[in-house]
């Protein structure tokens, strides 16, 4: 086990469309971790920042995107070892679009975005850590009634 250095909190958003895709963003080539990888909109909070408040800050800042988070789906810890050694705790949120017509438009921090079918092959391509979190959006409550 590494020493860890410092604790964050981060928050992703679980997006839905009516067509039962999931919003998944690729992060850049120049991000310093996960660089060319799909991942879920979202980010760290700011220091006594309500994670709800975050991930619509999050979502609004990478996909311009409204959104009113539904419920907590899971929590993720996840360790990055850069210069120092960051455990990050991720909150999962499952939430709806205010406007399902609004238009996506991606920060600087992603080169695409992608609605990618909730279906066992589509999924399958995604690295574990998202597989795991999509497959446990699909396992939950909330999927059922989509």
């Amino acid at each position: 086990m590494h020493k860890v250095d410092y604790q964050r909190v981060s928050c992703g958003a679980i997006i839905i469309n009516d067509k039962k895709e999931i919003l998944l963003l690729k992060r850049s080539n120049n991000e310093k971790f996960f660089t060319g990888e799909w991942e879920l909109p979202g980010g760290g909070t700011i220091i006594g920042e309500d994670p709800k408040d975050a991930i619509k800050r999050e979502v609004k800042e990478e996909c311009n995107l409204d959104i009113s988070p539904v419920a907590p789906i899971a929590i993720v810890p996840f360790t990055l070892d850069e210069e120092v050694v960051t455990q990050w705790v991720e909150i999962i949120f499952y939430c709806k679009l205010f406007n399902p017509d609004q238009a996506i438009v991606i920060s600087e921090e992603h080169t695409d975005y992608q609605w990618f079918p909730l279906e066992q092959s589509s999924i399958q391509t995604l690295r574990p850590f998202i597989r795991e979190i999509v497959m446990s959006f699909l396992e939950s409550p909330f999927y059922n009634f989509l």
